[in-house]
């Protein structure tokens, strides 16, 4: 019987100095501390990716001032992208998913989180705007008339096309076609060929138009520059 108790005793000692039950499993660190931790991993991240990084060499390395009859040979498709690429320089960061994973893929391109607008250049500034004033389209044909600097009253069609004013108030066609594709606030009009493409010799005599649409007026008109 001694034995047995002192056995048990002993057992009883050895369970209490191993501590027993397994200690509850300690309670998940507050959000924050986690949110906390992923932010400052993610800034690593982007420190060291920072200094692996090839020099910027692209449209803007040597902040150009970029016009309209050369935003005018930029794709419809790639006006955003080109736009964007001057905050991605600066190290910005993208909340549009298509945006920040076409710029992650750029070996020159990484996020830094004390990006703020005041890196950007009054050119990139002018740029930007310039480049946003192309983007999307305007269905012209559904407007009326529009006057130009010379007085000359043009109207644009559904296919396209434009028609001018002659002096007895009869719209004509012109002697040759003029074509038109609307970006944003401009328009890039043409001879020649039917779709607009800078790349195509049958593509004559091509300019860009700035319209005013709320004064129905063509505010510039710009030749562009066959390479």
């Amino acid at each position: 019987m001694r034995r047995h108790i002192a056995f048990m005793l002993t057992i009883a000692m050895v369970t209490a100095c191993s501590g027993g039950d397994a200690a509850p499993p300690a309670a998940d660190k507050p959000a924050v501390e986690h949110t906390e931790t992923v932010a400052a991993t993610q800034a690593a991240s982007d420190d060291t990716k920072r200094m692996n990084t090839e020099p910027y060499t692209g449209r803007f390395a040597k902040d150009p001032l970029l016009t309209a009859d050369e935003v005018a040979l930029i794709p419809a498709d790639q006006l955003r992208l080109v736009r964007n690429e001057i905050y991605a320089r600066h190290g910005r960061g993208f909340k549009s998913e298509d945006l920040q994973k076409h710029f992650d893929a750029k070996p020159w391109y990484a996020t830094d989180p004390a990006y703020f607008d005041g890196r950007l250049t009054e050119n990139d500034k002018k740029n930007a705007a310039l480049l946003q004033s192309f983007e999307g389209t305007t269905k012209l044909a559904t407007l009326g008339e529009f006057t130009n600097e010379h007085g000359v009253t043009v109207m644009f069609t559904d296919d396209k096309s434009l028609v001018e004013q002659n002096g007895g108030g009869m719209y004509e066609f012109l002697d040759e076609t003029r074509h038109y594709a609307s970006r944003g606030q401009w328009i890039i009009t043409w001879t020649g060929a039917a779709a607009w493409n800078p790349e195509d010799p049958e593509v004559k005599q091509p300019q860009v138009w700035k319209l005013d649409l709320k004064q129905k007026t063509v505010t510039e008109q710009i030749d562009i520059p066959r390479g």
